[in-house]
């Protein structure tokens, strides 16, 4: 279990009295909004074997329904976000908000692409997925437990349960998926998205120095706590040659993204975006699913783009240049 503090732009909300554009980074222990382009600090508890619970936050949001519902109905303005994902409604007084009448706008047809996030119950891959829900997009997530998947995402995402190393199972995941976002291991990945229609892009999380082997500082806490930690052990899978290598000898156009080592940091941040495995540096958990689904949802690159990215830079693009920064890179 572990404290998720979302760091995500999303469109402007309304509710009686105010307007949030920005959910920033940052650990709270409730809901904090401020009036005008504002900043609303979420800081919910997160674990696939719980589902989805709030500790002490979300105040202005009653306890009926789930965490999944309620997070999207304020965010995103409620009965509308719902429509979008097929859901019933919920009735007015099941919240403590009042949010503007708007005139009901026709979706027409659904045109989003489909996202799979492969290890969908790491911490990583949660964090994406929760990303990727706020900002209306089809998620699909491979998980290891279907029934604890759907008990903290809801009808929000489309579960399947399996893992990278199984071909078998990610074969359905895959069908009908046009983006998919890896997070963890490789394993047959792109052997079966190669072979399956309609598999357009895969975006891998790397780490900085991967093809260099340059030296890191531990992760984890000292020397010890870097040696058996937990964030060690995933910082060492990230850093993989053979990983990258398995995604760049698949047929289906890639996206390598190096990342710096996850430092949890409170406010926005701006992001350096390099190439030639020279930069180091640190990000948020939550920057780097930013700039991963923004590496998505741009257009795919003809073979492959590989770049490194660290946040907290004195100088460097805003959220909202990340698609014109990634554009801008060399392909391979």
């Amino acid at each position: 279990m572990f404290s998720l503090a979302a760091q995500l732009t999303t469109s402007p909300i309304k509710t009686h009295d105010q307007s949030c554009g920005v959910i920033n980074g940052g650990r709270s222990d409730g809901v904090r909004a401020t009036g005008g382009l504002g900043r609303l600090v979420l800081s919910p508890t997160f674990s696939l074997k719980s589902g989805l619970s709030n500790r002490g936050g979300l105040a202005l949001v009653k306890a009926k329904g789930g965490f999944g519902d309620q997070l999207l109905d304020f965010i995103e303005a409620g009965p509308k976000m719902r429509r979008w994902y097929g859901q019933g409604e919920q009735d007015e007084e099941d919240y403590d908000i009042d949010f503007d009448d708007e005139e009901e706008e026709d979706e027409g047809e659904d045109n989003r692409p489909t996202v799979l996030v492969t290890d969908a119950d790491s911490e990583m891959g949660q964090i994406l997925v929760l990303q990727l829900i706020l900002q209306r997009q089809r998620v699909r997530a491979l998980v290891s437990d279907i029934k604890k998947s759907k008990a903290g995402f809801g009808d929000y995402v489309e579960p399947f349960q399996g893992d990278c190393e199984d071909a078998e199972s990610l074969v359905p995941a895959l069908k009908g998926s046009k983006m998919v976002i890896c997070c963890g291991k490789v394993g047959r990945l792109a052997e079966v998205a190669s072979n399956t229609r309609g598999v357009q892009h895969i975006v891998l999380l790397s780490g900085t120095g991967t093809s260099t082997g340059a030296s890191e500082a531990p992760v984890g806490g000292g020397l010890l706590g870097g040696l058996f930690s937990g964030e060690a052990a995933e910082r060492k899978l990230l850093r993989s040659v053979e990983r990258e290598a398995e995604v760049a000898r698949g047929k289906v156009p890639y996206t390598i993204v190096r990342l710096g080592q996850f430092k949890e940091v409170a406010g926005g941040q701006n992001f350096s975006l390099q190439q030639g495995d020279t930069l180091k540096g640190t990000i948020s958990r939550e920057g780097a699913a930013m700039v991963c689904i923004q590496a998505a949802l741009s257009p795919k690159p003809s073979k492959g783009l590989v770049f490194e990215v660290v946040g907290n830079a004195a100088s460097g693009i805003s959220a909202s240049q990340l698609e014109d920064g990634i554009k801008s890179l060399k392909q391979e």
